[in-house]
Parts: C-alpha cells; structure tokens; sequence
C-alpha cells in the first residue's frame, strides 16, 4: 500500500482478498501524513474470499442496505448479508481496478461497491466465476470443496457466466498530463483524480469518458 501523488491510497490485493485491518489502518496512517482526496483498490488477478469476509470487507464502505447476495443452487434459496454501520463506513471517493483475473469474492466485491453508488469500476471485464462452495474435511486430512451456490450482482444478476462489466473499460491508457508510471492503468486513474476538482462517481466517470475520447486507441474493445 502507498500514497501516491500525496493524496490518492493506493492498495493492491495478492491472489485472495484479504487484509481488512491492514487498509483501515493504512488509510488512517496516511490521513495523519497527507491530506487524502481518494482511493485505489486494486483487484486484478485477485480471486475469493469466504463470504464472512467478503462481508466485513463491503461493510468498511458501506453503511446501509444489502452487501452480498448470493442463491443457493436449490430452487428459492436466497441469502443476504447486511451493513452493520459498526464502524461508520470510509466515505473516500474510490476506483476499483479490475481485469479478466479478477474472480470470485473479487468480483462480488466490485459489483457491491458499484451497486451502493461507492466506486468506479476501471480495467476490463471480470473473470465471471463466482460460486459459494462448502468445504468438508475428509478423514484422509484432505479436503473438500464443493460449489453450494453463486454469488449475485446487484441488479443484474448472476456473475458466473457473466463477469463484471466495468463503467470504464480501458486496456492501457496514457495519461493525458504526459506522465510516466510503471502501470498505465494507475497513471489513468491517478490522472481522473486529478482532473475532477469535486471526485464524486459521477464526475469522475465523465473525467475519465472525456480522456478517453481524446484518446479513442485506450479504450478497449466491447
């Protein structure tokens, strides 16, 4: 995790979605530093997460309503995880970067952001596997693991099958301002930031449209 261009946390996630204390705690540490206008998560190539904390996860971003959904693979079978507002939900406007990598909890993740009005999606289309399994422990001292339902997008559905269609959908992009970062994908958006004065999701989707229109070759094919 860092802060970049002194204002914009960054935190990048490994193969699993995991470390909740660790990003509260960063973006507080970087709040007594720097005055911090904006944060980055980004999932690509992170895959799952047990729906606990998945949950835990949603909840330090939103305060109310429905945070994970998913159907159980018997007909009628549906269930639903609700913000706790414990503690109160980060309110920092926020991009989440996504690719053809980013999978499971990962793109529940996402998608439940998106649905709370909280982030903007940015990168390409998730993987689109995303089912719930129990896991058995075998008298062997093997285990396992078998799909009992599927994570849902809010609104539109099933995500297995479908993946998670990003608002801005962009393959490698240069930043307008010319400058020079090691994954282009960052530099954009760190450029969206700094082009929207007041980082709404709103604004920053039509920052990050109007970028790309100056620039057709960044965006990637539907």
């Amino acid at each position: 995790m860092s802060v970049l261009n002194r204002s914009v946390v960054y935190a990048r996630f490994g193969k699993c979605l995991e470390g909740r204390k660790l990003l509260y705690d960063a973006i507080a540490s970087a709040r007594a530093e720097h005055t911090i206008t904006g944060l980055v998560l980004d999932v690509r190539g992170t895959d799952g997460a047990p729906v606990d904390d998945l949950v835990r996860f949603l909840d330090m971003f939103i305060d109310e309503g429905i945070v994970v959904e998913w159907h159980g693979r018997k007909p009628g079978h549906r269930y639903f995880e609700s913000a706790t507002r414990i503690p109160p939900a980060e309110t920092l406007p926020m991009v989440v970067l996504t690719d053809a990598r980013t999978g499971s909890g990962a793109e529940a993740f996402a998608a439940g952001l998106r649905a709370h009005g909280r982030a903007l999606l940015v990168g390409g289309r998730t993987m689109g596997k995303a089912p719930i399994r129990s896991v058995v422990d075998l008298p062997s001292g093997s285990r396992l693991a078998y799909p009992v339902g599927d994570l849902v997008e809010p609104g539109k559905g099933f995500i297995t099958g479908r993946g998670v269609e990003p608002d801005v959908n962009v393959r490698s992009p240069t930043p307008s301002d010319g400058s020079v970062d090691p994954d282009p994908l960052v530099a954009f958006v760190l450029t969206v930031f700094a082009q929207t004065p007041a980082a709404s999701r709103e604004a920053m989707l039509d920052t990050a449209n109007r970028i790309l229109s100056a620039s057709p070759e960044a965006a990637a094919p539907k």
